[in-house]
């Protein structure tokens, strides 16, 4: 199937689940979203996705709930469910269970993200690491985390839907065009990635990434790109120059060591990496990253 419209449809109902994640989510609504008909809508999403809407929806509310559940060690249960449109703490209890083969809190204390670091991860990890807001070299990456305050951001984005692949260059691609038709690129603008999804939780071809560069604050959302616009605030910041392999060692040290350690815990809005450079235009595979999570005081 390569119908680009039909294509931007579904991705219109995926991100209209995505923002209302925490609702009741009607069918009709969804189809109204993507502007197909109801009564086919169904069939469609199917067809397209390999999953039903119902489906695709429990799923993206079980992997947000398993994501909270490791991010923010102490949100009560309760209202992670909350949070992902799941009223009944029994209901969620099972069916967290039913997806994760853990109870959410079982699921929480044994996640590899709350234990120690692997065997693995401590071979490249020295204890200095591991102080609050060291700088951590070796042969591999750098990096250093703070807490600063930033100001709000105004980003136009395009989603991939289906990986950390060669999808998320082809969203740049997207993105950089609608830009150039927009005159938006008289001199380089700032990039961005917004990873919404887990890769230790999320199958790898199902994880959702958006596409960022920012924007002047007038303008609005079109059918082209969506709008996103952070929060001015206190955020926990890690600077990483290193290898691709090695991002995911950023986030643990960030999740498992930096932000609990200095008595914050993440607020509703994902992270967000700020790229120094035009990694397409590195043949060394170097990153060159600022990772960014709104925090607020416990």
């Amino acid at each position: 199937m390569s119908n680009p419209e039909y294509l931007r449809r579904i991705n219109l109902a995926k991100l209209y689940i995505e923002k209302n994640i925490s609702g009741s989510l009607l069918l009709d609504n969804v189809a109204e979203a993507a502007c197909f008909s109801k009564f086919h809508f169904h069939r469609i999403f199917t067809a397209w996705t390999g999953e039903t809407p119902a489906e695709y929806i429990l799923r993206i509310r079980l992997e947000t709930a398993a994501s909270i559940l490791i991010g923010n060690i102490t949100m009560p249960i309760t209202e992670v469910a909350d949070r992902c449109g799941i009223s009944s703490p029994a209901l969620f209890s099972r069916i967290f269970k039913e997806r994760f083969g853990a109870s959410p809190s079982r699921f929480r204390k044994e996640s590899k993200h709350s234990k120690a670091e692997s065997k693995e991860s401590k071979m490249r990890f020295s204890e200095a690491a591991y102080v609050v807001g060291a700088t951590f070299n070796n042969m591999d990456f750098s990096m250093k985390a703070e807490l600063k305050y930033l100001e709000a951001l105004h980003f136009a984005a395009v989603t991939s839907h289906t990986g950390y692949n060669e999808s998320i260059s082809r969203a740049y691609a997207q993105l950089m065009g609608w830009m150039g038709k927009n005159g938006l690129l008289s001199e380089p603008p700032l990039i961005a990635g917004i990873s919404l999804d887990n890769p230790n939780i999320t199958a790898l071809d199902k994880c959702r990434y958006k596409a960022c560069a920012l924007i002047p604050g007038s303008i609005a959302e079109s059918d082209e790109v969506e709008i996103i616009d952070t929060s001015a605030g206190l955020h926990a910041v890690l600077e990483f120059t290193g290898k691709e392999q090695f991002i995911n060692d950023a986030y643990q040290y960030l999740y498992h060591t930096f932000i609990p350690g200095e008595n914050v815990v993440p607020k509703d809005f994902p992270c967000y990496q700020l790229h120094k450079e035009n990694q397409q235009e590195r043949m060394d595979r170097i990153f060159n990253l600022t990772i960014c999570v709104p925090v607020e005081r416990m």
